[in-house]
């Protein structure tokens, strides 16, 4: 099961330039406020990666990477009749909100508390796994670009697939031969 929910993942060597344009654009230019802040005074680093963390920066963030993450996909279902990957696009959407309504309800509680270093490291935690959530999406919102190596994902291949092999010739319910 694992081994079909990660395949997405293995389109990246052909999304290279997505990639990079992904890191570049929202990984750096995203947490640019962050970095800024955290470089500015080199002999307080750790002090101001704290002071980042405790004002919840960490958590704004990647709310906010999910649910821009999101849009292709809630696009998609809105402008096509027929989705391909439907159910990888569900998936990744259902997990994005979870992990936002996580960190939402962890952002709200923690405003203007002092926090603990296991608080502290939870936050680094979702951070990191949003992240690697919306490198996700943006591997299976670039399935259809190798879509030969990938249709045993689609749910309307699959249900084709099913639908041709249940149609051979035999004999149906009630024993009458088909041909």
């Amino acid at each position: 099961m694992w081994k079909k929910v990660l395949k997405p993942i293995t389109i990246i060597p052909t999304i290279r330039g997505d990639i990079f344009i992904w890191i570049v654009l929202i990984f750096i230019f995203g947490q640019f406020g962050i970095i800024a802040s955290v470089f500015s005074k080199f002999e307080n680093i750790k002090i101001e990666f704290i002071r980042n963390i405790e004002a919840g920066n960490f958590y704004t963030f990647s709310i906010a990477l999910l649910a821009s993450a999101i849009l292709p996909f809630a696009k998609g279902f809105v402008d096509s009749n027929e989705v391909k990957f439907k159910q990888y696009k569900m998936f990744s959407i259902l997990a994005a909100f979870l992990l936002i309504l996580i960190m939402s309800f962890k952002f709200t509680a923690l405003s203007g508390q002092e926090i603990t270093a296991l608080e502290r490291y939870f936050q680094i935690f979702l951070y990191t796994v949003s992240l690697f959530v919306s490198l996700y999406f943006l591997c299976v919102d670039n399935l259809e670009k190798d879509y030969s190596n990938f249709k045993d994902l689609d749910d309307t291949a699959t249900k084709e697939l099913k639908e041709k092999s249940s149609n051979k010739s035999g004999t149906d319910e009630r024993g009458v031969k088909i041909t």
